[in-house]
């Protein structure tokens, strides 16, 4: 589940601020290909929860504040991308979270990863019209002794995107669904399947700024308890 997700199911207030070296320019995988020119001339902007449908070459850090009476947590995720060509890039998101419970000591350790492939199934860029989709990959890399992620669970994660550019305007959409894997025998019936769907609406307000809004949602649609989850939230960019 996205961290932004988990502090609005359990009511914590979010700071989030985001800091984005794209170097898509300069790489050489992103160079003209006459077998994909569609691909090469869509390019979408990086909303700030959301991701980007089409394939990037960039550096990325964000840094989260979650606070409650109960519970503060700060977060501090690199995410790195590269585009092999303008149709298939490969992404990898490794969190650290350090968590402070009210009256008991403060614990951090590395989050959950993630491994991603990203791919462009269709693109027109006389339409603005991108459709999409990839594979996400939840790694082990937290620890259960601190409760920070999981030191077990692999989670596989199909998701389906789509963009569209019209002037100034950028929309994003995403559906995934989420598979666990590798859990424990006694927790295995207890098992959650996870519908996620997010999206975004950018504008280009200047060469430097954009204004947007983005929204964030998840359905469990398997297992014993049903859960629903949603998350809007309005941002400025400035680049």
């Amino acid at each position: 589940m996205s961290p932004y997700l988990e502090a609005c199911r359990y009511g914590r207030h979010l700071f989030a601020v985001s800091l984005v070296s794209s170097i898509a320019l300069s790489s050489p995988a992103l160079a003209h290909d006459t077998g994909h020119d569609a691909h090469a001339a869509l390019h979408f902007s990086h909303p700030i929860v959301v991701e980007s449908p089409s394939p990037d070459t960039k550096v990325r850090l964000d840094y989260g504040f979650e606070g409650s009476d109960a519970l503060d947590s700060h977060m501090a995720r690199f995410e790195g991308e590269y585009a092999f060509a303008p149709w298939i890039s490969l992404e990898v998101d490794l969190p650290w979270r350090r968590i402070k419970e009210a009256g008991g000591p403060a614990r951090s350790h590395l989050d959950s990863g993630e491994v991603a492939l990203k791919l462009v199934g269709f693109a027109d860029p006389e339409s603005g019209l991108l459709l999409g989709g990839g594979l996400e990959i939840g790694l082990p890399t937290g620890s259960a002794r601190k409760a920070i992620g999981s030191s077990r669970e692999i989670e596989i994660e199909p998701f389906l995107d789509i963009g569209l550019k019209r002037g100034r305007f950028e929309l994003v959409g995403f559906l995934r669904f989420g598979i666990p894997t590798n859990k424990p025998a006694e927790e295995r019936d207890a098992e959650k399947l996870e519908l996620g769907y997010s999206g975004s609406a950018l504008y280009h307000a200047s060469p430097r700024v954009e204004l947007l809004v983005e929204f964030e949602g998840s359905r469990i649609v398997s297992g014993e308890e049903q859960e629903n989850s949603f998350l809007v939230a309005p941002g400025i960019k400035y680049r």
